[in-house]
């Protein structure tokens, strides 16, 4: 049910939804044009809004991939084989001599939330169905945990979200060069600054 939100709209209205995410991404900002979706997603599922925002968001990600796939193929373009997805992490972090000090006992130790954000990238053949990202997602915050930072490490990873995604021709524009196509035809991709 939740896959149609996006899937109703235009190719114009996806094109200006995709410019207004990644211009608020460039000013640092969270992208309230996806607000009323988030909403909708809310009306669906119990999330909070933190989590309908990330689910929102990669329902907004897989349509675009889709209708991109999509217009390729009735127009017989080239096509693309590799998709580039960067997932963002962020990491609670603890000071490693606290932390086994306290530990065995029991008592709590110190933890500051929220202390770095990490992106992960995934580059492959295909986008992630929804039920692999989520077991990506699981995995990655696993593998993040106890990763030794020298005086600190890890104690928690949670998923913050997708910081971009587009997708790599399968042969470069011109002899010696490699350029990446947007995930939306006619709309730059820039990164986002966190």
């Amino acid at each position: 049910m939740d896959k149609k939100i996006f899937s109703e709209l235009t190719s114009e209205e996806l094109k200006t939804l995709y410019a207004e995410i990644l211009k608020a991404r460039e000013e640092g900002l969270r992208p309230r044009v996806l607000d009323k979706y988030i909403r909708q997603v809310q009306a669906i599922y119990p999330l909070t809004f933190g989590e309908a925002w990330k689910h929102t968001e990669q329902l907004f990600w897989e349509e675009a991939a889709k209708r991109l796939s999509n217009y390729n193929q009735k127009t017989n373009r080239r096509k693309y084989n590799m998709y580039h997805v960067e997932y963002l992490f962020d990491l609670d972090i603890a000071d490693k001599a606290l932390k086994e000090l306290f530990e065995p006992s029991g008592l709590p130790y110190p933890v500051l939330q929220n202390a770095a954000r990490n992106t992960l990238t995934y580059t492959a053949p295909r986008m992630l169905t929804q039920e692999e990202q989520a077991e990506f997602i699981k995995a990655c915050c696993e593998e993040f945990k106890n990763t030794d930072l020298g005086k600190f490490v890890v104690v928690r990873a949670q998923y913050a979200g997708i910081r971009d995604a587009y997708f790599i021709p399968d042969e470069p524009e011109a002899p010696g060069q490699g350029k990446q196509e947007p995930a939306m035809n006619g709309v730059k991709v820039k990164p986002h600054k966190v």
